[in-house]
């Protein structure tokens, strides 16, 4: 991959991410280049970047996640690795070997271990971040993608694409402890609270984002999109669904508790990344048409129709 590339705003996270009501700016932050891939937030799509302690721009569930320590972990899809770069002296330290086509990345909230799904195999690489090694494989079914950490970090989830199903994973043994039926499963969101997942179905002709209830282990609910969904994300306090859609350039708005779409943030030709940075009041909204971010602030917002607060304005930068 080319060398001093893509850049990531540096801000320290803390447990789960955030869009609340917001308006897109593109504030004076500090920035930090990504010595792995030159556009990382945009292209190619299927690298995928973890960065630890420092969010990236290309944090989607299905792709990226933090953990502890100076750290990134980046998904090499054509060559089956993980690169680990030290961000502060800005240099690749190791390159991992994973299962093929690594897609999704998250990180166990104690920075233990980085979770690497294999979408061109059926297993799911977890790789010991003291060691960068990988320390597990996990069968779960051909074409796994989108991965999410429930919180309290005793489980994961996988979304097995060529399975038809969303995979639960316990961390400490690794065993596959239920599945629960989703047609075409790509990417996960999990409530802030655990008690439910959302997960972006891409079954054509009935593309949806299904409810899964994480006690019941159970389908309790699915809204109907008109496009496959990319990428879903919740904020920090769950009030809100973030979703991006194929071929619609913007990021939807969903409140949760209806669970009926209330706003949208104009974008750029093909969003797909929509994330706060955790714990944070700003996120980025990840265009890859025309090769942009926009940087988001929560608490900036207007009120609609219905009184549901509902995004402002989108400030572009380029990568």
């Amino acid at each position: 991959m080319p060398d001093d590339g893509s850049r990531i705003e540096e801000a320290r996270p803390s447990a789960g991410a955030a869009f609340g009501t917001h308006e897109l700016l593109d504030p004076a932050l500090p920035i930090h280049r990504c010595p792995v891939n030159e556009s990382c937030p945009f292209a190619p799509p299927r690298q995928r970047c973890a960065a630890l302690r420092r969010p990236c721009p290309r944090q989607p569930r299905h792709a990226g996640a933090w953990a502890a320590g100076p750290k990134a972990y980046v998904g090499n899809f054509k060559d089956g690795t993980v690169s680990v770069v030290d961000i502060d002296q800005g240099k690749v330290t190791s390159t991992v070997s994973v299962a093929a086509g690594p897609d999704g990345i998250v990180v166990t909230p104690d920075g233990a271990n980085v979770f690497v799904s294999g979408s061109s195999a059926s297993s799911i690489s977890v790789i010991d971040t003291a060691s960068d090694r990988v320390s597990r494989s996990i069968e779960v079914g051909s074409g796994p993608q989108g991965l999410a950490v429930v919180p309290g970090g005793q489980r994961i989830l996988a979304a097995v694409n060529g399975m038809d199903r969303v995979a639960l994973i316990d961390v400490a043994s690794g065993a596959v402890t239920a599945t629960v039926p989703v047609p075409k499963p790509h990417t996960i969101a999990v409530r802030p609270d655990g008690t439910q997942a959302y997960v972006a179905s891409q079954e054509p002709g009935m593309f949806s984002a299904a409810i899964i209830d994480l006690a019941s282990r159970r389908v309790v609910g699915n809204i109907a999109l008109a496009k496959p969904p990319r990428d879903l994300e919740f904020g920090h306090d769950g009030k809100a669904l973030y979703l991006t859609l194929a071929g619609i350039a913007a990021v939807q708005v969903i409140d949760p508790v209806t669970n009926r779409f209330v706003g949208q943030v104009a974008t750029g030709v093909s969003p797909h990344v929509a994330q706060f940075f955790a714990g944070q009041p700003r996120g980025v909204a990840v265009v890859q048409g025309p090769g942009e971010s926009g940087v988001l602030r929560s608490g900036h917002e207007h009120r609609g129709p219905h009184g549901c607060g509902q995004p402002a304005s989108l400030a572009r930068r380029h990568a």
